[in-house]
C-alpha cells in the first residue's frame, strides 16, 4: 500500500518499508495468518522515498520486510532485493542503508556480492538461523539445513570479512530433544564458527493454550537449557517466566 502516513521518531534514522506480509508459514510464526500475504512495493516509491529522506538528512536507513530476500515477486519492474539494494546504493549523499529479516532459503551470493560492493551498505547481516539441529528445522518448516546456513555465512564472510552477523534463536522448541538442544547450543557457542556478535532469542515456555501445551519439555530443556545461554554469554541478565518471552542481547 502506497500514501500510508509515516511517523519518524528520529532526525537521523529512518525506517522504510519495502514489502508487507510473508509466505514463508513457518510453524512458529503466526504472521502469513495475521499480516497477509507477500506482498513487495515498487520499486520507484520506495528509491524515491530513501531519496528523499537523505535530501532532508537522514544518516541511518533501515529497510523493513518480513523476509526482504523475497522482495520483488509480483512487481512490474522484476526487479530482486540484490536489484533495489543497489538501486538505493546509487543515490547521492552521506548515509547507510541496513534491511532486516532475511531468510536463510532466500539468501543468495548476488546479495553478499551487492553487499560488498555497495558504497552506502553496511556490513551488517541479520540471518535468523533459529536451531542447530536439522530435524527441528524440518519440524519448524524453515527449508534449509544447518550446513547450508553454514554455507551462507561462509560465502558472506569471504566478500565482507568485516560482517557483523546477528541471528535469532528458538530453544525448548516442542519435542526438541536434549541432543537437538545441545546442536543449538554449540552452533550459539563462543566457539562455533558462526560467531554471532549479537543473537535475539525467543524462549518458548510451558503454557497451556485450549488445552494443548505450546511446549512439552520445557522444564526438563528450555529453562535449564536457556538459562545456561544466558550464563555464558549475559551473566547479569535472567530469564523472565512468560509465554513467548524474547530477550536481546
Amino acid at each position: 500500500p502506497e500514501g500510508l502516513p509515516v511517523r519518524r521518531e528520529s532526525p537521523v534514522r529512518a525506517w522504510v518499508t519495502v514489502m508487507y506480509g510473508c509466505n514463508n508459514f513457518c510453524s512458529y510464526c503466526v504472521v502469513p495468518y495475521t499480516r497477509g500475504r507477500e506482498v513487495s512495493r515498487e520499486a520507484e516509491p520506495i528509491v524515491e522515498e530513501v531519496r528523499g529522506l537523505v535530501e532532508q538528512g537522514y544518516r541511518d536507513i533501515t529497510l523493513l520486510g518480513q523476509n526482504v530476500n523475497s522482495y520483488g515477486r509480483g512487481t512490474a519492474g522484476g526487479l530482486d532485493f540484490s536489484d533495489l539494494l543497489a538501486r538505493l546504493d546509487a543515490i547521492e549523499g552521506d548515509f547507510w542503508l541496513r534491511f532486516m529479516t532475511s531468510h536463510p532459503k532466500d539468501a543468495t551470493p548476488k546479495l553478499f556480492e551487492t553487499m560488498a560492493k555497495g558504497r552506502h551498505i553496511a556490513h551488517q547481516l541479520h540471518l535468523p538461523v533459529q536451531c542447530g539441529s536439522d530435524e527441528v528445522l524440518h519440524e519448524m518448516n524453515r527449508r534449509y539445513t544447518v550446513a547450508q546456513y553454514r554455507e551462507l555465512v561462509a560465502q558472506a564472510r569471504s566478500l565482507m570479512p568485516d560482517l557483523t552477523l546477528s541471528s535469532d534463536i528458538i530453544v525448548g522448541f516442542p519435542g526438541e530433544s536434549e541432543e537437538e538442544f545441545a546442536d543449538t547450543l554449540a552452533a550459539a557457542g563462543d566457539n562455533s564458527d558462526l560467531a554471532f556478535q549479537n543473537t535475539h532469542r525467543m524462549l518458548l515456555l510451558s503454557t497451556e493454550v485450549c488445552g494443548v501445551y505450546v511446549c512439552d519439555v520445557c522444564d526438563r530443556i528450555a529453562l535449564p537449557g536457556f538459562d545456561e545461554i544466558l550464563t555464558k554469554k549475559v551473566r547479569t541478565k535472567k530469564y523472565a517466566l512468560f509465554a513467548g518471552c524474547s530477550l536481546t542481547f
